[in-house]
């Protein structure tokens, strides 16, 4: 990564390899800076990132993660151009991610928030159920507008089959009328059955000009993901 001060021109330099019993190599680098600056990325990038902030104590290399993990995560996400998904954290937690991100330097209006999929089931429309749901999209479309947000996207039932979709829509419904939007990935079908209520679609590998047609003629936005897959959140894998 180039700082973004760097001056335009040629830098050279060597790379050492090392370990405790000595150097094992090394090898020169050439790095040329061109004299401009990229313009903002006119596509939305995102990371789904799983991020439970929880105690050192019970950190692991899993979705568990420290304070330190998690603002190591969300610089690392700034620094190549993503906007991170939010997972699983609530209340406290979240406003400390949210504070977190502006200090780093985040200026993102929209929020992806992954934290009340529990509460998106497709198994009944129980009033009940949808009641709290609105209320939990309510508190957090508040907090996050304390932090500048004002795009604020719920995640539906991940990977549903499209036909099955059209039991969702009294949960996006509700969203809606708590001042947020919906966000999930699906595949083919899913236009048909909630593309004129389902904000932004996640469509798996490569993207479909068909597809995309269709939930732009309706101003609504169409995601890509798993293409290629980046791979899991588990460093002792590799």
């Amino acid at each position: 990564e180039v700082p973004a001060q760097a001056k335009a021109g040629t830098y050279n330099g060597t790379i050492t390899l090392t370990t405790p019993s000595g150097q094992l190599g090394a090898f020169a680098i050439a790095l040329t800076v061109l004299p401009f600056s990229l313009q903002p990325s006119f596509l939305d990038h995102t990371v789904h990132n799983w991020m439970d902030l929880v105690t050192d104590s019970y950190a692991t290399l899993g979705p568990q993660k420290s304070e330190q993990q998690v603002k190591a995560e969300l610089r690392d996400i700034y620094e190549h151009g993503g906007v991170p998904c939010i997972t699983e954290n609530w209340g406290a937690d979240l406003r400390k991610i949210f504070q977190w991100m502006r200090d780093i330097g985040y200026t993102t209006k929209t929020l992806y928030y992954y934290g009340l999929s529990g509460l998106m089931s497709i198994a009944n429309s129980d009033a009940t159920r949808l009641a709290r749901l609105k209320s939990q999209v309510q508190g957090v479309v508040s907090l996050a507008a304390e932090y500048g947000f004002t795009e604020v996207y719920i995640y539906g039932v991940d990977e549903a089959p499209a036909s099955r979709r059209y039991l969702e829509r009294p949960n996006y419904q509700t969203v809606h009328s708590a001042g947020a939007k919906v966000f999930v990935c699906s595949y083919t079908g899913t236009y048909e059955a909630v593309g004129d209520i389902l904000d932004t679609v996640v469509w798996p590998a490569a993207p479909d000009t068909t597809e995309a047609a269709k939930w732009h003629s309706v101003g609504h936005k169409i995601l890509c993901y798993l293409n290629p897959q980046s791979g899991v959140e588990a460093p002792a894998s590799y």
